[in-house]
């Protein structure tokens, strides 16, 4: 038996913390174990030698750990669920700073409905279930048709015995809890709603197109929800920091843990502006950052990462069964290809789903020092699936920066 090419190990005060990249387990060991397994000496109790090799952290002798992660990789970018992104409407009432999109105004209708209706029923039997995420533009723009349409999707999936779920990413501004009971009982369980910072600075970069701001709206929208909604539901907030807006991210972070602290159904994520293009950004690009500014400003988001499968983050433009649909029945394969002419891989009025599949780009691409790099699992779910991953000098360092963080944050709900 051996120590795992893909065991982090790190120590945060009086704890020794090992995380396997692959299996995305973590342990907690005492200093004898901890330092044996990292100048792999495997002499210890019986016990613990199980739990390490349940939690891949010690493997076979004549094991390529590489080539089982990257076929258990493929193997999730397979798994059968039928991932439909809907661009509920290509128009939004905010006027946002940094907003890549800029398209042609289209909405969702009553043809587009009969038309989605016909597609998945035709293709639901190559899905084990069948998971819906509602975007825009703002998609609570079109509210009457999402209403409805989740009510035939929910019917249509419980006829054929699959399971049903969906989510929105909205801005928050018409998410009334009039609304918000509709779209739960047609199992819209799962939202993202984007402040950024305290009022002042959300309403500079978030405001509606008239020019005013929106942070009240929200707000009052979210405390409203809290107290009237008892049933299930989760509610992302996603800050998005740039190096003008980060203390004011850390005012968030207080005010959000003293209003919705004890609710679980409720969630903050901090997350890096990036440059998605368009000429908004233009504005911001000297206050760009990326992940291990955030790890340094200590903005860590609520919601566990570590110990959460790995698999569960690939992002939908790799799988298999994934597409995003916008209002004229175009499919793409990322939301940001939206409108553009050369990135449609078909139309669900006339392409089956397996010329679909066929239509799209399914190779990751990585240099080979990427291929042996203990870290390759983790950047083959952070990276963007659609450019190829490349080596560089501080890759590395970049990376075992942010894994401290997060094992610091993770390890103090033991203390």
């Amino acid at each position: 038996m051996k120590t795992s090419l893909y065991n982090f190990y790190s120590k945060e005060g009086n704890k020794n913390i090992i995380l396997n990249l692959s299996s995305w387990k973590t342990v907690l060991l005492n200093e004898d174990v901890y330092f044996k397994l990292l100048n792999k000496n495997l002499d210890f109790d019986i016990n613990i030698f199980k739990q390490l090799v349940k939690n891949r952290m010690i493997v076979e002798n004549n094991e390529n750990e590489i080539e089982i992660f990257l076929a258990k990789f493929n193997k999730a970018l397979q798994t059968k669920t039928l991932n439909i992104t809907i661009m509920a409407t290509t128009f939004c009432n905010f006027q946002c700073t940094y907003c890549y999109e800029n398209y042609i105004p289209e909405k969702i209708d009553n043809i587009f409905c009969l038309k989605i209706m016909k597609f998945i029923e035709s293709n639901i039997h190559h899905s084990l279930k069948v998971y819906i995420d509602w975007f825009g533009g703002e998609p609570l723009l079109a509210f009457d048709v999402i209403a409805k349409l989740s009510e035939l999707l929910k019917k249509l999936c419980a006829k054929h015995g699959k399971p049903y779920l969906s989510g929105m990413t909205t801005n928050g501004y018409l998410l009334s809890v009039d609304k918000m009971k509709i779209l739960l009982k047609g199992n819209v369980y799962f939202y993202q709603i984007t402040i950024d910072g305290t009022k002042e600075k959300h309403n500079e970069y978030r405001k509606l197109k008239n020019g005013k701001g929106t942070f009240d709206t929200i707000w009052n929208n979210l405390i409203l929800i809290k107290k009237q909604i008892h049933t299930y539901f989760e509610i992302v907030l996603r800050c998005n920091i740039t190096s003008n807006n980060f203390s004011e991210a850390l005012k968030l972070k207080k005010i959000f843990l003293d209003t919705f602290g004890e609710d679980n159904r409720f969630k903050i994520l901090f997350y890096p502006v990036k440059d998605w293009g368009g000429e908004n950004i233009k504005e911001l690009e000297n206050y760009l950052i990326n992940y291990d500014f955030l790890n340094d400003k200590h903005l860590i988001s609520t919601f566990e990462t570590i110990g959460d499968s790995i698999y569960s983050r690939i992002c939908n433009a790799k799988c298999k069964y994934s597409f995003i649909v916008d209002p004229k029945g175009n499919v793409y394969q990322c939301s940001h290809y939206n409108q553009n002419v050369e990135k449609i891989l078909g139309n669900i009025d006339t392409c089956s789903l397996e010329q679909l599949i066929l239509n799209k780009t399914d190779k990751y691409l990585f240099d080979r020092k990427c291929k042996s790099c203990q870290y390759l699992p983790l950047c083959l779910v952070e990276e963007c699936p659609l450019k190829n991953l490349k080596f560089t000098l501080t890759c590395k360092q970049n990376i075992e920066k942010r894994l401290k963080m997060q094992l610091k944050a993770w390890s103090k709900k033991y203390d």
